[in-house]
């Protein structure tokens, strides 16, 4: 059995070529439902972030995976093959167990360190194993990732410092409108980057934020916790123009904030935190509204990171000795099947 992973992030791509392939999270379960049995895949998980759009197999003959893999995405997408080839890179073997590993300890992360992609991470195996996409081999591959990415931010400085996505976005909103404290914002989608944003604006103090979500028990339960407003998302159109800034941070399939909802809204700053976006382009284009997406964050998210990366080395010699085991461990589980 070997092992791949076909995909694409921040690093390789603008986040717009990113969205153009990333599978939402309404999506997924039907992404692993569609191969079928026959397929040359072993095992697979999706993982699907705002900055990262990647997939890993199993399979004994990689060629005819990655071949089967890369059709069955473009065509799930709507795209060709040629346009998924130009944004998504292919690894295969040690490269890609060094690459998870380096995925869950933070280290390809936008922000270096960072918490969030740990629990993305974990929640890409869930989904797969629920879905009977996982065996012996990602079981203990991803299983192995989390507690590398654990073993690393304990071990090391990498995490210091480090803040979310959505924390990100509040300083940029804080640089943007100096005044924001005297803004209402409005925070739509109650993941975990649209929570995130949320504590991090009440634990400032802000005193004035709502809580907007497509399902109302769920923003209600988050403004109850918070001590906040909410809203449900089929009312927001009668209340757009009450609001200062906006953060959108949900798994919408298109955008949820169109040119047409904003004739009588003119917000100072809208804040665009989801893959695919979640606010139409149009409305800055047009009504010039400022709107800040996450390629937009990096600037912010790379200061103060000398300390992390001063950590980069041992964090390095963590993953090396990990690889290393489970590379053992893989071989071992070869040689057994071949034996066997």
């Amino acid at each position: 059995m070997n092992i791949g992973v076909l995909g694409s992030s921040h690093h390789q791509v603008l986040i717009k070529e990113l969205d153009k392939v990333v599978i939402t999270k309404q999506r997924i379960t039907e992404f692993y439902q569609g191969i079928p049995s026959t397929a040359p895949i072993d095992e697979i998980i999706l993982l699907m972030t705002c900055n990262r759009a990647e997939i890993y197999i199993a399979a004994d003959d990689l060629d005819a995976a990655f071949s089967y893999l890369l059709s069955y995405w473009s065509t799930f997408k709507g795209l060709s093959d040629d346009q998924l080839q130009r944004i998504v890179t292919r690894q295969e073997g040690p490269q890609t167990m060094t690459h998870l590993f380096r995925v869950s300890s933070g280290v390809e992360s936008m922000i270096v360190g960072e918490n969030e992609i740990l629990s993305q991470v974990k929640g890409a195996y869930q989904s797969a194993y629920e879905a009977n996409a996982t065996g012996a081999i990602f079981n203990k591959l991803f299983q192995l990732a989390v507690a590398v990415g654990k073993r690393v931010r304990t071990e090391t400085q990498i995490s210091k410092g480090a803040y979310s996505v959505g924390s990100i976005a509040i300083e940029a909103i804080r640089e943007q409108v100096l005044d924001y404290f005297g803004c209402r914002i409005g925070i739509l989608g109650a993941g975990v980057m649209g929570e995130r944003a949320l504590m991090r604006l009440e634990r400032l103090g802000h005193p004035d934020l709502v809580m907007i979500n497509r399902t109302p028990a769920r923003a209600k339960a988050l403004a109850e916790q918070y001590q906040v407003t909410s809203l449900a998302l089929s009312d927001l159109d009668r209340h757009l123009h009450e609001f200062d800034i906006l953060i959108a941070a949900t798994s919408a399939r298109t955008p949820i904030l169109t040119l047409s909802q904003m004739a009588d809204a003119r917000p100072r700053l809208m804040v665009d935190l989801g893959v695919p976006r979640n606010i139409d382009p149009q409305i800055h284009q047009q009504l010039e509204v400022p709107i800040i997406t996450v390629g937009d964050l990096k600037t912010i998210a790379d200061r103060n990171i000398k300390t992390r990366k001063d950590e980069l080395g041992q964090v390095e010699e963590i993953l090396n000795e990990e690889c290393q085991a489970f590379e053992r461990w893989l071989n071992y589980k070869k040689q057994t099947c071949v034996l066997g």
